[in-house]
């Protein structure tokens, strides 16, 4: 049955084409199953003659798997168009799309710390709990214990053996698990997650979309820790100046002194102000 809220554009179009206008492109609309669940229908048709009699001829299939895969593109475009230099900003922003685009209750991006495993960034987590967690009892160390896999899906953990083992599963109702590995070349860095307090599945095309959003989140990583490398041989280079047993001395174009370390000042007894 036509969704209510389409009966008219689909009236419209039938009497178009009846009326013989040229419509060659299908025509979208939504379709209310006997179950009651909402699917994406495509139209496509002509006019033909039936019993002697002008009659729509219409071919009809279900593109509610192709609809929901451009919805996501394009959220997922978006999202990574407007990431900007905040790295923390940009990893909420991906793990909320993630939360979202899933529809779970629970979508989290943990970095590895030597034997534990550190919350960097949340959507919906639930409160009170920590921030690091050992390897052993969390559902991303599991991830990180498989050899060559990039993508863990657990299903009815609640239970399961694993619930007396991790206590995020019954502290916050986690029937299903799925998490992907997040990497920095060959390096395993992290781990974003989605879980969900009902059975869901995950598809195939699910996973490209979670492969998707943790390049990007790779992509942060990266550029935060050269960030980070920049910072430190900074520091480094100011500390050995700042140290350093020798004048060390930076001159304008002009030649005059706009700078001089401790040790010029301390032996020559002038200063810059």
């Amino acid at each position: 049955m036509v969704h209510k809220s389409d009966h008219d554009a689909m009236i419209k179009r039938y009497l178009g084409r009846m009326s013989g206008m040229s419509t060659a492109m299908p025509m979208q609309f939504r379709a209310v199953y006997k179950d009651g669940s909402l699917r994406c229908m495509e139209a496509l048709g002509g006019v033909i003659q039936f019993e002697g009699k002008p009659a729509l001829f219409s071919y009809l299939r279900d593109v509610t798997e192709r609809r929901r895969s451009e919805d996501r593109l394009e959220k997922i475009n978006r999202c990574l168009l407007a990431l900007g230099s905040d790295y923390q900003a940009n990893v909420d922003s991906l793990v909320t799309l993630c939360g979202e685009i899933f529809g779970v209750d629970i979508s989290l991006y943990s970095r590895r710390e030597g034997s534990v495993i550190r919350r960097i960034g949340a959507w919906n987590y639930p409160e009170g709990m920590p921030e690091c967690v050992p390897l052993d009892n969390s559902l991303c160390g599991l991830v990180f214990d498989q050899a060559s896999e990039e993508y863990l899906y657990l299903r009815h953990l609640g239970g399961s053996e694993l619930a007396d083992r991790i206590p995020m599963i019954r502290l916050a109702g986690v029937e299903t698990y799925c998490g992907h590995l997040v990497r920095i070349g060959s390096l395993k860095q992290g781990v974003l997650c989605v879980m969900s307090r009902r059975d869901i599945g995950f598809s195939e095309e699910d996973r490209r979309v979670f492969g998707i959003i943790t390049s990007a989140l790779g992509a942060e990583e990266s550029r935060q820790r050269a960030q980070e490398d920049i910072r430190r041989e900074k520091e480094f280079a100011e500390s050995m100046i700042e140290t350093a047993q020798a004048i060390v001395l930076i001159l304008d174009t002009d030649g005059r002194i706009v700078f001089f370390n401790p040790y010029m000042e301390e032996i020559s007894r002038y200063s810059l102000e």
